[in-house]
């Protein structure tokens, strides 16, 4: 637990003061929108999912004390909690009951690892794994077109947070959350043998090694790459159109290689304080 959390919270720590310096001079400055954060409030999305991480990491002994006890049955339990909850929230307006599933979605998604651990999701092959490809995408789509069929919108297109929906998967998280990891882990799964024979060549097997050692400055700083392009595309013209429309279509190359390239530069500057310091190899004895 302590390894974890040091590894979780030492670039956080760089990230959580930067921002505050930031904040600060826009105090000091009086610059941007009232309140406590007068800049965007959209760089510390990030930690909010760091903060439900930690709480599974904690809960890890319980959670496996369960796999070994309950098997599949602990993910189904949690995935029917997931299930009330939701109708509790959508059927009959019990919107605070939705916050539960902030614990019972990422358990259920996080429950699943153990049986990767404990070799069973590797021996059920490839069956299973295209079983949970083609469950996982009808239920996400169903659930995501509810709206033609109730003409109330239950679960939108985007799986992330947007300011343009009534409604979020996200906050708090949905079951169409838990439809979409079961298909993309069905789809690990399928590509996993592929992808293992690729890694075997050193080169690639290093760049693995080596985006681990910066994953997490990557995840803390990539929306504040996207924040300084916004600041400095917008008043050029760019990200004005809100509807599909060829230019649209046409800057999304933009938005993502301005946004990749600011990030690349964060690494960069960052990235020192989550790499462990090298230490010098033993010389080699002839």
């Amino acid at each position: 637990m302590r390894q974890r959390l040091i590894r979780l919270l030492k670039p956080t720590a760089v990230f959580a003061a930067v921002w505050v310096v930031i904040e600060a001079g826009l105090h000091v400055f009086d610059v941007g929108a009232p309140g406590l954060f007068r800049g965007t409030f959209l760089p510390f999305g990030p930690l909010w999912f760091l903060v439900v991480y930690m709480g599974l990491i904690a809960l890890t002994p319980v959670m496996l004390a369960w796999h070994q006890r309950w098997g599949l049955g602990a993910v189904v339990v949690l995935i029917a909690a997931v299930a009330v909850a939701e109708v509790l929230r959508f059927g009959f307006g019990v919107g605070w009951v939705g916050w539960l599933n902030l614990a019972t979605v990422w358990l259920a998604v996080h429950q699943v690892g153990y049986f990767y651990a404990d070799g069973s999701l590797l021996r059920a092959g490839r069956r299973l794994w295209w079983a949970m490809v083609s469950a996982g995408l009808v239920a996400l789509v169903v659930l995501t077109n509810l709206e033609l069929f109730t003409g109330e919108l239950w679960y939108p297109r985007s799986m992330v947070g947007v300011d343009i929906e009534p409604v979020s998967n996200m906050a708090p998280p949905s079951i169409a959350i838990v439809a979409l990891a079961c298909w993309q882990i069905g789809a690990a799964m399928l590509l996993r043998a592929p992808v293992n024979r690729w890694l075997q060549r050193p080169r690639a097997w290093a760049g693995v090694v080596y985006v681990n050692s910066i994953i997490m400055t990557l995840f803390l700083w990539h929306l504040t790459a996207l924040v300084i392009a916004i600041l400095v595309l917008y008043p050029l013209g760019f990200g004005h159109p809100v509807n599909v429309t060829a230019r649209w279509w046409a800057e999304r190359v933009l938005w993502l290689s301005a946004p990749a390239m600011i990030l690349f530069a964060l690494v960069w500057i960052f990235g020192r304080f989550e790499r462990p310091a090298l230490r010098p190899s033993p010389t080699a004895v002839e």
